[in-house]
């Protein structure tokens, strides 16, 4: 039986007990990507590693998010490599603060690639797999890519296709399309900008008051914690994304077991297009989780049998 923590006391068992522990088992470094771009990665080191799980955050968010998570799968003696990706946190960045700026997701994917292969000697194996939202993305052309790295992968949420409210697909990438002929690729997309400072919970995609508060607290004390505007670039690229993954049958490729976990009240990404994948794989577990977009942050009654199935996900053969 494991024990997670609760929302009455959140607060207190982050700052007297989770903190700690990971502060014990971190290691920073700061790698270059070949174009020169800083990548920041943090290493945590299980005191007997049977594993290591790698986590692809996703946008406008940092590895400092995942405290909470990370506690959790150093408790069961999983390592975890965890890195902000270019254009977030204290990583480098080609476009002005608080614009998120890339011009292909592959530069993503080839940062992954970096720094595995930075760390190859120094992980734990079996190495699993965590993608969040866009890191969802990233994950799923990663396994695509590369199908022989991770044993396990699980997608939270994961940006296989956005949204679209009254416009299409086309329609948007061909705004985005534009403003870059003329000089805004790097420019924020104007309906886009956030306060994610001050962003109210009853806004937010959390169901969680505790674990919403303390991440609205963080972005709040430490700058590289803030959130950012994507550009018009970064959003023509992820509106390829979709199509990217659905290639020439590329989900065929990834073989391993593969879980996936829906929010029913997700308001950015596509349900459709996750049960679409989870489908097209060769061996995936679809999950429906009563919870809006940010499952990890989400009330304890939903988020702690989520928890025990990733953890059992990974501790099972």
């Amino acid at each position: 039986m494991r024990d997670f923590l609760n929302e009455g006391n959140f607060a207190k068992e982050i700052k007297q007990t989770v903190l700690p522990t990971l502060q014990a088992a971190r290691t920073d470094q700061t790698l270059t990507a070949p174009d020169g771009t800083p990548l920041y990665t943090c290493h945590y080191a299980a005191q007997e590693p049977r594993g290591t799980v790698v986590i692809v955050h996703g946008f406008s968010e940092t590895a400092e998010k995942y405290h909470e998570f990370i506690y959790y799968l150093l408790r069961e003696g999983l390592s975890v490599l965890t890195f902000d990706q270019r254009g977030h946190g204290r990583s480098g960045r080609d476009a002005a603060v608080g614009v998120i700026h890339v011009r292909r997701f592959d530069d993503y994917i080839s940062d992954l690639e970096q720094i595995l292969a930075a760390y190859r000697d120094s992980l734990t194996a079996p190495l699993f797999l965590f993608g969040h939202s866009m890191g969802g993305g990233i994950s799923a052309l990663f396994l695509e890519k590369h199908g022989d790295v991770f044993e396990k992968a699980v997608l939270s949420a994961p940006m296989i296709d956005l949204l679209y409210r009254g416009i299409t697909r086309l329609a948007c990438r061909a705004a985005c399309r534009f403003c870059m002929l003329t000089g805004r690729a790097k420019k924020a997309v104007f309906i886009s900008k956030k306060d994610y400072e001050n962003e109210p919970f009853e806004r937010s995609s959390a169901l969680s008051p505790a674990r919403f508060a303390y991440l609205r607290e963080g972005r709040r004390t430490a700058p590289h914690m803030s959130g950012g505007a994507p550009s018009y670039a970064w959003s023509a690229a992820a509106l390829g994304v979709c199509r990217r993954i659905f290639r020439k049958k590329a989900p065929t490729r990834v073989k391993i077991p593969v879980l996936l976990l829906s929010a029913n009240r997700d308001h950015l990404v596509c349900n459709e297009a996750q049960a679409r994948f989870a489908a097209a794989l060769t061996n995936a577990t679809l999950t429906q989780v009563k919870s809006k977009h940010e499952i990890l942050f989400a009330n304890d009654e939903v988020l702690h049998p989520v928890l025990n199935q990733i953890l059992d996900f990974y501790a099972n053969p």
